[in-house]
């Protein structure tokens, strides 16, 4: 758990659900059990993703985890790339849950890292519609779509 000024952010396993004590004793629990624990049921909370050990673990074993890589060899990363910038060229309103969609090939981890990769080197923009929703837009097709000013 950590307190901001206006509410408590609270790690989340992405897998099985459990929520992070926080307090250090790197234990796991229910969220319901967590909340009543320390007394939150009335406090804004917000669920921030993690994985909890068992279930790194689980899914990225040590021995295939390499810190800041996606798994991707060279030719598949090359291949994703040109996927989802075809993809977000040929569709205005692309979402990130079209591209999962989409590349049925690809998880939806490794199709995150390569638009996390490109929004940072700009060949693609990202805009927030709502809670977890985003479209994807190339800086052109954005450009062309802006009002012209006279």
């Amino acid at each position: 758990m950590y307190a901001t000024d206006k509410e408590v952010v609270i790690p989340l396993c992405s897998a099985c659900g459990l929520v992070e004590d926080g307090q250090g004793q790197r234990t796991w629990s229910e969220l319901g059990a967590y909340l009543d624990r320390h007394a939150l049921r009335s406090t804004p909370y917000k669920l921030i993703q993690t994985y909890c050990p068992g279930c790194l673990q689980r899914y990225y074993p040590a021995d295939t985890r390499r810190k800041g890589e996606d798994h991707l060899s060279t030719e598949s990363a090359g291949g994703l790339t040109r996927y989802i910038l075809s993809t977000v060229r040929q569709h205005p309103s692309c979402t990130l849950d079209m591209l999962v969609q989409v590349c049925p090939e690809f998880t939806w981890n490794q199709i995150f890292l390569e638009v996390d990769r490109l929004s940072r080197t700009g060949d693609i923009e990202l805009s927030c519609t709502g809670p977890g929703r985003y479209n994807l837009v190339t800086p052109a097709a954005k450009r062309a779509a802006a009002p012209k000013l006279v």
